[in-house]
């Protein structure tokens, strides 16, 4: 039982009365969710009702010290909540009374409400757009008065171009309660889910808001406006928040059902009488689909979703290209069209999106410097470009240069955002492009550490949330590239130790959802690298072993719809060529041996010419081509060897970046060396030895 009257002491300036009302009369009617009731949570037990408010209707009197009512109410309040205006910012009572609480109850017992206006204006030219006082914006000093002490306010905020005016209350109550947003809104829609269900008797997956599309013509006006604004409600939320949920536990059946309905619905509508805040959650259910069937590897299904999309933000952006809604939802589309070129080939393409999606964001962060939202779409397009840069454009170092300017911008926000999940695996992410593009020009420590500092993130980002699969699906990652690293640097148990992690997190996930494409995928490279470590290192049963599970993986997804080129000719390529090697280990490299071997490997280097504009397609092309050298000299096919020699040194430039020893990865380097011993350039060779040596890695 609280020993407050009050839950919370409303502040506010007169100016505000007639919304400050409305907000009163909303709280004190506030029913707490029945499963939330007597839970024990930082702020106390959680109580059936929300309780009283002090909100004084009366103007106060010009005086220097508060009223005795107001100051009394102050002292019996367990919460102050400030409506937060530019009238609010400059009125000297509410300041006052902001300070007053705190010298009481402190800090963290404050809770804003944003009206109107900007938080921070004041520290730009646009001084008179500040909602918030002075006192929330600066500590009480130990002598009760206002210091200097910048402190960061969380506010809730009801504008419609931030929370709304549900969500952001929605957001205050949680706050009052000590509980969760999530927690607030998942019973919120609990009780709305059984109130639809007695209506509409249809249900999916505890989602049967839809129910509420359902509502015969013949409904009262009034009620169908009713039912339609509590479905669009209801959808943002499952188009947000409830994804939010289920991403992480890898739902993507529960996700494209959701997506489905809230097509379905707004499809069903004529989109000419559809708000424009309408087609933006359309165009968002349009992504989420894409998203969907670009992670089961359907891109040609995942295409015609995002050019949806885009044509959806495109005509809302055009009619309204200064509103920050409206630029966010078209940068979006944008990413995801780019996305879409990039991973079928279209690089060009990619380039103009994503260059158009940096625009846009950094508009973005040109309107609102302080919104954390906006800087997170920053960072994401320096890092959409160093991507470009470093796969398509052969630009490592200016790639690093794009990372390291994404890394800044997302430790930035680790003050504002401490411990934030969301964070820390996007900075983890780009520990992990700064190590791709060191992995071409720097020194293997260098890139040892940005690869180990990516794993140790990733490693306490899983304790926190030990189900979350899109963590655990990045972690693959590190265990691969290292395991490579070591390889490249002579240390083959250690590659095998990280080999055999990436197999076993790999399994773990493929397990869990056998559709998902993406993890399969992951799970037959982990076993093909494996594989040939073990070959290496003589251990024949150990890779023959491996290599029939990458086998059984690629032909199983091979015979799927193809999702991404790059990845179908590396999977066949490395299987063919690890066949070969193995077949080579047991001495079974008879004539008709060699030339299937061969057959394999010329089918995948014409799908590989198909690639000579990436850095990943030209890798696969050269490796092919030194493998197919390598086996005709095995087979002691000279003359064909030489011809293949002549294709890869003439004027086709296959070899591409491979003569640039200051941007090649080991492995490209160590194919070139590999080709001056076979054509018997020696000053070629001493020179990439050098070159491998300088960097850290060892010469076979």
């Amino acid at each position: 039982m609280s020993n407050y009257k009050y839950k919370a002491f409303i502040s506010y300036s007169h100016k505000d009365a007639a919304l400050g009302e409305e907000i009163h009369k909303e709280l004190e009617k506030y029913k707490v969710p029945k499963r939330l009731v007597g839970k024990a949570t930082a702020v106390g037990v959680v109580p059936l009702k929300l309780g009283q408010f002090f909100r004084d209707r009366e103007e106060l009197p010009v005086a220097e010290d508060l009223t005795t009512e107001v100051a009394k109410a102050l002292g019996q309040s367990e919460f102050m909540i400030v409506l937060c205006s530019p009238s609010a910012a400059a009125s000297r009572w509410v300041n006052k009374e902001i300070i007053e609480f705190k010298k009481l109850r402190g800090e963290k017992y404050v809770l804003p409400l944003i009206l109107s206006g900007e938080p921070w204006a004041s520290d730009t030219d646009d001084k008179e757009a500040e909602c918030f006082p002075p006192a929330l914006r600066y500590r009480i000093s130990p002598a009760g008065t206002l210091s200097h002490i910048r402190t960061e306010p969380i506010a809730a905020d009801i504008r419609e171009q931030s929370d709304g005016r549900k969500r952001g209350i929605q957001k205050l109550i949680a706050g009052l309660l000590g509980v969760g947003l999530d927690q607030l809104v998942e019973r919120e829609l609990q009780r709305k889910q059984r109130r639809v269900m007695a209506i509409t008797s249809a249900s999916v997956l505890g989602m049967i808001v839809m129910g509420a599309l359902t509502y015969q013509a013949t409904t009262a006006r009034n009620a169908a406006e009713r039912h339609r604004a509590e479905a669009e409600d209801l959808i943002e939320f499952m188009l947000t928040d409830l994804r939010k949920k289920l991403e992480p536990v890898g739902r993507l059946d529960v996700l494209d059902a959701v997506g489905t309905k809230a097509v379905d619905y707004y499809n069903a509508q004529d989109l000419d009488d559809v708000s424009d805040d309408a087609m933006g959650r359309r165009s968002r259910a349009f992504h989420m689909l894409g998203e969907i069937q670009n992670s089961r590897g359907n891109l040609q299904q995942a295409d015609v979703m995002f050019k949806r999309a885009n044509a959806a933000t495109e005509g809302l952006f055009e009619r309204d290209p200064s509103d920050p809604q409206r630029i966010y939802e078209h940068s979006q589309s944008i990413y995801w069209v780019g996305h879409q070129a990039w991973q079928l080939g279209d690089y060009t393409a990619a380039e103009i999106a994503w260059r158009k999606y940096k625009e846009l964001s950094q508009q973005l962060v040109s309107i609102d410097p302080s919104n954390i939202d906006w800087q997170f779409e920053l960072a994401y397009a320096h890092s959409n470009v160093g991507t470009l840069q470093l796969i398509n454009l052969h630009q490592p170092k200016k790639a690093h240069e794009s990372f390291t300017r994404s890394l800044k911008v997302f430790e930035g926000l680790r003050h504002a955002l401490n411990d934030d999940i969301d964070l820390e695996y996007e900075i983890a992410d780009t520990h992990g492009w700064i190590a791709d593009s060191l992995l071409q020009f720097g020194h293997a420590k260098d890139v040892r550490t940005a690869r180990e500092l990516q794993k140790g993130l990733l490693e306490k980002l899983e304790q926190k949330d030990p189900l979350n699969k899109t963590v655990q699906t990045m972690k693959v990652i590190p265990f691969r590239a290292l395991g490579n690293l070591s390889y490249s640097e002579g240390n083959y148990q250690e590659a095998i130790r990280h080999f055999t992690q990436a197999v076993e997190l790999a399994t773990q996930l493929s397990i869990s959802d056998l559709e998902n494409r993406r993890w399969r995928s992951s799970l037959g490279i982990a076993y093909i690298e494996l594989s040939s470590v073990l070959l290496t290192t003589g251990d024949l049963l150990g890779a023959q072993e491996v290599f029939s599970e990458a086998e059984e993986i690629a032909a199983a997804l091979l015979g799927q719809d193809k999702a991404n080129l790059e990845e179908t000719i590396y999977l066949e390529f490395k299987l063919a060529f690890l066949e070969y090697e193995l077949r080579k280990v047991q001495k079974e490299l008879s004539f008709d041996a060699v030339q299937e071997a061969q057959a394999i490997l010329d089918k995948v280097l014409l799908q590989a010419e198909k690639l000579k504009s990436s850095t990943a397609g030209r890798s696969v092309l050269t490796t092919g081509y030194v493998n197919v050298i390598l086996a005709l000299h095995d087979a002691d096919q000279l003359d064909d060897a030489q011809i293949k020699m002549k294709h890869i040194w003439g004027g086709q430039s296959v070899l591409g970046e491979l003569t640039d020893y200051a941007g090649a990865k080991p492995s490209y380097l160590k194919q070139l060396l590999t080709l001056a011993k076979l054509n018997g350039n020696l000053d070629l060779q001493n020179d990439v030895e050098q070159s491998l040596l300088n960097r850290g890695y060892a010469i076979e």
